[in-house]
């Protein structure tokens, strides 16, 4: 946690939550919020569009920050219900200025805990 999401891009995406929540393994949700600075001059929106999985499998889910204006700082929480003993490896990122996508990729995750 504390790690920037894209760090190529202007507004600053801080990593707050990434952890595994779940009593078994057959009920687990992962769960990903992410505090986003905007220090441009357009407003930005940040949405997390899915997870892989170790097994090469993917979740789809689209959680979005909202219209982030100027000067402003907002969140995005994501939450994929996770297939039994999976773990994910990575989130698909879309940052949005204008309305318009600028960045869209797949980022590397660190192994999040596990909280019971």
């Amino acid at each position: 946690m504390g790690d920037e999401l894209l760090p190529e891009t202007q507004p600053i995406e801080t990593v707050k939550t990434s952890e595994i929540r779940g009593e078994s393994p057959g009920s687990r949700t992962y769960i990903l919020r992410v505090v986003v600075e905007n220090p441009t001059d357009e407003d930005i929106e940040l949405r997390l569009t899915g997870v892989s999985l170790r097994d090469e499998s993917s979740l789809d889910s689209v959680s979005t920050s909202g219209a982030i204006a100027a000067g402003e700082t907002g969140e995005v929480t994501g939450a994929w219900d996770l297939p039994t003993d999976s773990m994910p490896v990575a989130v698909d990122a879309v940052l949005r200025r204008g309305g318009e996508d600028v960045v869209a990729r797949s980022v590397t995750l660190k192994r999040p805990p596990i909280r019971g």
